[in-house]
């Protein structure tokens, strides 16, 4: 619909200048004649810029001036089947005023749309008061226990982005309602964000969020609008930038540090092998169970993100480093994870960066971090 009635709108606009440029040419020259600039920096017959679009094109007044004529009033039309004003001029005139006024209304409908929805997009009128902080609530409740079991770091993503517009509403003051979250008001916070120094992936990520949020949420699964209220709000598309890997030599740099013979070295240079054979998350390898994994053939099961289970292998030199590192394992350890300390306690989170940390000073490769092995991975595969 929005594309049909922009291209009425552009066909109305050619429909102008078309006539305007006929007119110019029947009397010789054009239409307004040239006079001494007035002090706002036009000719006294030039069209005022109220007489335009915002593309430029003439509205209806406009285009009757364009013509060497002054706007009729509606107390000076003449009555209908009088045969007064009925020459084609005139009759072209009246369609074409018709024309621009019908594209001026559109316009302006548009723009109002945009700064804030009408009536007719709510399932009940009442849900345009509905607050943003308690549809913010029960968004995350039903990511965390709905049907879609996002990831926690997905659900803590989502989360930050309705937290971050709310208090832009806020700060442009702004109601912190569902009516507020109109494209006009996306298009404040992004600005917001811009001015920050968020870098545009980042602007694009949090787009989407919030476009998943009005229209996977909102629309779709709350019914509370008959229409994704952001559906004219386009995702900004960054150009990507080629992301860091590691080289080969990089590599083998990193693993040959882990020289000593000691349980932190033999643990650190396995788990960091695993990561950069497996391109896996740091999180899916630190919870890798003992029983999961396959000392013959390297395949092991692992717990990835959106609580899906799936298989992986190693092979090479991560296997003999995996295989080193197990069998110093401490037999009395009863936790069930394949990653553990020297006494024998599962692998935190923390412990996990650590190991990551030990790797980036021991080697001083200051951009070692864990993602860094999920690109490595992915460039292989595509070359």
């Amino acid at each position: 619909m929005a594309v049909g009635r922009d291209r009425r709108l552009a066909s109305y606009r050619g429909a102008r200048e078309r006539v305007a440029s006929r007119a110019s040419a029947r009397s010789g020259g054009p239409s307004i004649a040239p006079r001494e600039r007035s002090q706002v920096g036009r000719t006294a017959d030039e069209p005022p810029p109220a007489e335009r679009l915002p593309g430029g094109s003439l509205t209806a007044v406009g285009v009757t001036r364009a013509l060497g004529r002054q706007p009729r009033a509606p107390a000076e039309e003449s009555p209908a089947g009088t045969g007064a004003d009925t020459t084609p001029d005139d009759r072209m005139t009246r369609e074409l005023e018709s024309a621009a006024m019908t594209a001026d209304r559109a316009v302006q409908a548009r723009k109002e749309e945009d700064m804030r929805h009408p009536p007719r997009v709510w399932t009940d009128s009442s849900f345009e008061q509905e607050s943003l902080v308690r549809l913010r609530q029960e968004f995350k409740r039903q990511n965390l226990s709905g049907t879609w079991k996002l990831s926690r770091s997905s659900v803590r993503k989502y989360e930050q982005t309705l937290e971050d517009f709310i208090r832009s509403l806020e700060r442009h003051g702004i109601a912190t309602v569902l009516g507020g979250l109109t494209p006009d008001n996306v298009a404040l916070w992004q600005r917001d964000q811009e001015e920050r120094g968020n870098s545009p992936h980042s602007i694009a990520s949090r787009m989407y969020a919030l476009k998943v949020f009005s229209n996977k949420f909102v629309f779709k699964t709350l019914e509370l609008t008959t229409v994704d209220l952001l559906r004219k709000v386009e995702r900004p598309n960054p150009k990507l930038t080629e992301p860091e890997v590691l080289n080969v030599d990089e590599h083998e740099v990193l693993l040959e540090t882990y020289d000593r013979d000691t349980f932190e070295d033999v643990r650190d240079r396995a788990f960091l092998a695993v990561l950069a054979a497996t391109g896996l998350r740091l999180s899916a390898v630190r919870t890798i169970r003992l029983e999961d994994y396959d000392r013959v053939t390297g395949e092991f099961k692992v717990h990835e993100k959106g609580d899906e289970d799936r298989p992986a292998l190693v092979d090479g030199h991560a296997r003999r480093y995996l295989n080193q590192y197990l069998a110093r394992r401490p037999r009395t350890s009863m936790s069930e994870q394949l990653w553990v300390t020297e006494e024998g306690g599962s692998l935190s989170y923390w412990g996990a960066y650590s190991v990551m940390r030990r790797g980036k000073k021991r080697s001083g490769i200051q951009r070692v971090h864990a993602h860094l092995f999920r690109h490595g991975i992915a460039h292989r595969a595509a070359d």
